[in-house]
């Protein structure tokens, strides 16, 4: 059997070499662009993690802080526990609290106003909009980061950021970008590396939340971006993944589309 060069390429991923380098790049920014720190919301735990931890690294953890902005504190218990205990390894700093009255009160207070073409109305949107609570949190998160002359770090990885797989403005976006350059499954290596394995499970189906008829496994869908990005054509990352080549058309119409641009990206 051949095995697929752009598998062993993926996973010929030094997790260790990363750290320091990527240590060293966000210990100059901040010392470069004069912030007074490093700030995160959280949106996924090991993403969220990771960029800490790297940070606590570069600049130290007193100067690292998470803020879990919860819509409902009884659901993410687990999470609060899990954040919790990773920043007692990183020594950074986390801060857990509510928005559910606040977000209410936002929603009922919003005036009613009767557009010609009522988008809320053809998609049948809740009020429990996904994409209006996470911009509410990056707003908050981003009001903190102003006040203290913090930088606003997100948490997308190129997996999510190729795939249009977030929110625009949203909390896991931030205003700058750490994990850019790591496919989902070198992010399950780089967990290992930091002693973080019990958020390295393996996702055999990659969860695509504005293009959900993909139905590939992660590893398959990082192997036709790093196709894409090297310049391959179709028939060459189908042959060598041994797939369908419209499953490679799927992904390249998703990044086709891509619209929004990250200002800064370390």
């Amino acid at each position: 059997m051949i095995m697929s060069k752009l598998r062993v390429e993926l996973n010929n991923f030094d997790p260790n070499q990363y750290i320091n380098e990527k240590t060293d790049k966000i210990k100059t920014f901040i010392q470069t662009h004069s912030f007074n720190g490093v700030i995160l919301g959280l949106h996924s735990l090991s993403h969220c993690s990771l960029t800490a931890l790297l940070c606590s690294r570069a600049i130290g953890g007193s100067n690292v802080y998470v803020l879990n902005i919860l819509s409902s504190s009884a659901r993410y218990q687990s999470k609060i526990h899990d954040i919790n205990k990773i920043s007692k390894i990183g020594k950074f700093k986390v801060i857990n609290f509510e928005i559910t009255k606040f977000y209410n009160f936002l929603l009922k207070n919003l005036p009613n106003i009767q557009f010609s073409k009522n988008l809320s109305q053809k998609l049948n949107v809740t009020s429990e909009s996904k994409e209006l609570s996470e911009r509410l949190k990056m707003v908050i998160v981003n009001h903190y980061s102003d006040q203290n002359n913090y930088a606003l770090f997100g948490n997308l990885d190129k997996t999510d950021l190729l795939t249009n797989n977030y929110v625009n403005n949203g909390i896991n976006t931030g205003e700058i970008l750490v994990l850019h350059d790591l496919y989902k499954t070198q992010i399950r290596k780089l967990l290992l590396a930091l002693n973080l394995g019990f958020l390295a499970t393996k996702t055999q189906s990659y969860i695509n939340y504005t293009n959900s008829d993909l139905g590939l496994q992660t590893e398959t869908i990082d192997c036709i971006l790093l196709g894409i990005e090297k310049k391959m054509n179709n028939k060459k990352i189908a042959s060598d993944l041994n797939i369908n080549i419209n499953e490679i058309d799927s992904v390249k119409n998703i990044i086709k589309n891509k619209k929004y641009i990250f200002p800064h990206m370390i």
